[in-house]
């Protein structure tokens, strides 16, 4: 449990202002993650401070809690002289890691995950995709563009079975307002090498052509899971080697893998690219 420390009373200029120049009132750099730079250095300008129940290490200033292993109540990064959020995406929130002067922001993409043991999908699993890293020169922000992190999740045949099966179903519905989540589990048997998931998830556009005629606005989410098929293609195409995540890294995979194997070691707590 995680609780954050920001004192009270009515919006104002923070005191961040003073030595920073940022634009943003103290109750927007509580919500929000306000950055500058100062030299070759990201600055967090967040107001408050951050305490991580059972953690041991007490009150936490927010770079100190960045560069810490624990993540959440960041609130959007801003750029604090404009106070303009520095990401436009579909993304659900980015973990942020402060390591070596610079902010690594991980991007997330929910996904859905079969697992064999109680034959059903796992929706709405975030997994790091994309990283952007803020870096500082001579006080102005840099941001790198995206480059690829992700790995995917292990599917098995059970899965490959389950999402055909989807796919069956999908095809008979006459509303489609549901798609994505025949579009996720085709993509996750896609990522595992499955050729007909793949060959399936492909012509999804011309399957549905019709309603996303009606609809446009909801194609972006199809753009965007095949923006992550594109690249990830490419990585294979290029020799890269598939490895998979560890899911053991959420509890609820780690006590299904730990009731097959009672001897399996304890999993990394964190998404997070830092040591424990």
């Amino acid at each position: 449990m995680a609780s954050c420390s920001n004192g009270n009373g009515p919006a104002k200029k923070a005191t961040m202002d003073k030595v920073y120049g940022c634009k943003l009132t103290t109750e927007q750099m509580i919500r929000d993650c306000p950055v500058d730079a100062v030299g070759d250095s990201v600055v967090i300008c967040k107001q408050g401070t951050m305490t991580v129940a059972g953690s041991g290490k007490g009150t936490m200033t927010w770079t100190e809690y960045l560069a810490s292993k624990y993540s959440g109540a960041e609130g959007r990064v801003m750029e604090c002289k404009t106070g303009k959020p520095l990401f436009h995406d579909l993304y659900t929130a980015p973990l942020l890691t402060y390591k070596n002067k610079k902010l690594l922001v991980d991007k997330r993409m929910s996904f859905e995950i079969y697992d064999p043991v109680s034959h059903r999908w796992l929706e709405q699993i975030e997994l790091p995709v994309w990283r952007s890293i803020i870096s500082a020169q001579g006080s102005s922000l840099n941001i790198s563009p995206d480059s690829l992190i992700f790995k995917p999740p292990f599917q098995d045949r059970k899965a490959f079975a389950s999402a055909d099966s989807a796919y069956q179903t999908e095809m008979k519905r006459t509303d489609h307002y549901l798609y994505m989540r025949t579009a996720n589990q085709l993509l996750a048997c896609t990522l595992c090498g499955d050729t007909l998931s793949e060959r399936r998830l492909l012509n999804l556009e011309n399957d549905f052509a019709s309603y996303f005629a009606k609809y446009p606005d909801l194609k972006k989410y199809l753009d965007e899971k095949l923006l992550l098929y594109k690249a990830y293609k490419n990585y294979l195409d290029k020799g890269g080697k598939r490895s998979y995540f560890d899911l053991s890294v959420f509890p609820y995979f780690y006590n299904q893998l730990k009731k097959l194997n009672p001897q399996l070691a304890p999993a990394r707590t964190t998404l997070k690219p830092v040591d424990e």
